[in-house]
């Protein structure tokens, strides 16, 4: 799940579309912490999912949408991928958004892990150095 941010922000100035590579977490890529938060595990996502009578991801997918992010869920699973496109039949509140939007906490969701390219940290245009 992208997360608001200065990088929105300034995506958002420059016209630039922002993109979410599997936005619901990835557990399983190799740079996974057991520390790292589970999002479709979180009780605000669980109980909005229960209004709405949905999948959690189906509700992290949605939120992103609404915020004119392009998410493109990771899967190899033909039912999870079914159900990752029943998301334009349903629209999240702005209460709901909003409870979404404060379970920022930091964590850099959204953005590739670019310290698998070490060559790329060193570089004066390197731009993940900030607050993002």
């Amino acid at each position: 799940m992208v997360q608001p941010g200065r990088a929105e922000k300034m995506v958002r100035i420059n016209r630039i579309t922002m993109v979410a590579y599997s936005p619901l977490g990835s557990p399983n890529r190799p740079t996974h912490n057991a520390d790292d938060p589970v999002l479709m595990e979180d009780p605000v996502i669980v109980r909005i999912a229960k209004e709405y009578n949905k999948t959690t991801a189906q509700i992290i997918l949605r939120y992103s949408i609404q915020r004119g992010v392009v998410v493109i869920p990771q899967s190899k699973n033909c039912r999870r991928m079914s159900s990752n496109i029943r998301i334009f039949d349903f629209e999240l509140s702005e209460k709901d958004m909003e409870d979404i939007r404060c379970l920022e906490k930091g964590f850099p969701y959204g953005f590739l892990q670019f310290k698998l390219f070490n060559a790329a940290i060193k570089s004066k245009y390197y731009p993940f150095n900030g607050d993002f």
